[in-house]
């Protein structure tokens, strides 16, 4: 883990100033979506950010370092129970979700690697429910149903999400 010194130093090291904001893997890819501003350009520097996350800003831009040295990975899946013992669905089970118009993703890679969907059932890597949409020399990875584009139709809606 870096140390606020030491992720200074690599910060600047890679010419983090060029971009609006600037994360590493330790940081909340979800606390950092939800507080940029519209149009924002974030930088993901090199490595794996385990974590699921929503994007809600119009026109954010997330640029990695190249689909081999940046990944967004989770592992959701169909047949999970949440809190309350529902099943997750295919729907739920998205690492990386856009529910934002004009978004675009650059060289990096989505995944989601619960594997085994023959026991566990759909995992998807990326959900799009947004307008003008652009993925740009960047990688999804899943075993079953790694894109989902939204919307759903009103009677999926229906059955699947809250």
């Amino acid at each position: 883990m870096l140390t606020a010194g030491m992720r200074a130093e690599y910060l600047a090291e890679k010419d983090c100033f060029m971009y609006d904001i600037c994360v590493t893997p330790a940081d909340s890819l979800q606390n950092i979506f939800d507080k940029a501003p519209e149009g924002a350009v974030i930088s993901l520097l090199p490595g794996r950010y385990r974590q699921k996350a929503m994007i809600r800003t119009r026109g954010l831009t997330l640029v990695g370092q190249g689909p081999d040295k940046t990944e967004i990975v989770y592992d959701d899946y169909a047949l999970k129970k949440d809190e309350t013992g529902r099943e997750y669905n295919t729907f739920r089970t998205w690492t990386l979700a856009v529910l934002a118009d004009n978004v675009t993703l650059r060289s990096l890679t989505v995944s989601n690697d619960a594997l085994h969907p023959e026991l566990k059932g759909q995992e998807v890597a990326l959900s799009v429910y947004g307008d003008r949409f652009r993925m740009e020399d960047s990688v999804l990875r899943s075993t079953q149903d790694t894109l989902f584009l939204g919307p759903l139709p009103e009677d999926l809606t229906i059955r699947y999400v809250d």
